[in-house]
Parts: structure tokens; sequence; C-alpha cells
């Protein structure tokens, strides 16, 4: 049998924001290794799914941030900025828009990246509190193989947890996401 997993974004009046197939891939039925889902087609719906998500969730962010807030003014733009957001699920490729700022904001910078107030860390929560418990737990190499074998992350992308990127450091953000994410 041929399987297809679809996702479907549905804004808050119905409208369909987007519709992207995540996955396919062809299941049998005649031996006990196929039944259900492998690991890595699992890993393959997490990606697809995250990445439309959040692709959906930053196009939605950027329509309603697309003028002034002060005289509602639509915003030039200036060009584009690429922005990789890590997830615990892959790594995201964001376009931003550099829109100039208008005239009637106070003195500052010129232009502006809308994304940036969002994405104001390019690594999601999750994956932090996951990274920084685990290497608590475990060395940080045991760490990156266990993140790499049950998530869909790149192990090269995975944050600086090792003992260079300082034992201050990784007990903050412990202490952050342990209050963020209680036990």
């Amino acid at each position: 049998m041929r399987v297809q997993i679809q996702v479907r974004i549905v804004s808050d009046d119905e409208t369909v924001l987007s519709e992207d197939v995540i996955a396919c891939f062809d299941k049998g039925d005649d031996q006990l290794e196929e039944i259900g889902l492998s690991l890595d087609q699992a890993k393959t719906m997490l990606a697809g799914a995250q990445t439309s998500l959040v692709a959906a969730q930053a196009a939605s962010f950027l329509t309603r941030h697309r003028c002034c807030e002060r005289c509602g003014r639509h915003l030039q733009s200036k060009g584009r900025c690429r922005l990789l957001f890590r997830t615990a699920f892959g790594t995201i490729p964001l376009v931003s828009p550099r829109l100039h700022r208008c005239a009637c904001q106070p003195a500052g910078s010129k232009n502006f990246s809308p994304l940036t107030a969002l994405f104001t860390e390019h690594t999601a929560p999750e994956l932090l509190y996951l990274e920084t418990r685990w290497a608590s737990l475990v060395s940080y190499g045991l760490t990156v193989g266990l993140l790499k074998d049950v998530l869909p992350v790149d192990a090269s992308s995975l944050s600086d947890l090792t003992p260079w990127g300082g034992p201050d450091r990784i007990k903050a953000r412990f202490d952050r996401f342990s209050r963020i994410f209680p036990r």
C-alpha cells in the first residue's frame, strides 16, 4: 500500500493557509517489520509537519507585521535575509523580508526584519531543554547520539554544550528551562 501523509493548516476563519504532503512511502503487510511506522518514517513525518507549521506561522506573523504599527502604511521591501530556526524536529530555513522603517517611526536603523521580533533565538526552547537536560545526565557525545537517533535533528546543528560552552551557561539554561518545562 502507498501511504501519503498530509498537513492542512487552517486559519481561525477556516481559510486554508497551506496544504502540504509531508511524507510518502510504501508499506507492506507481509512481515512484522513492515507493520506501523519505522523510526525513519516517523522522523520524516515530524520534520515535514514542523517545517509546514513553522513556515505557516512565520507567514502569518509577516502578514500581520507588513504595515507600520503607528500609521498603518504599507512598508517597502529592501530585500530578504535567511534565518535558520533549529527545532527538536529539524532545522527550518526561513526567508525574512528586510523592510524600510516608516518615516513616522523614531530615528534608529533605516530597515529591519520583522521575523527577528518573533525569532529572538534561533533555537526552539524544546530543543534547548532537551539538549541541556540530557547533557546534564550523560556525556555530550551520548546526548548528541541519542538526539540523532530519536529525533530528526542534524547532529552538526546541535548547540555547543561541551565543557567549552561553560558550566555556568549550561546551568543557567537548565534553570531557565526547568521553570518553563517543569517535571
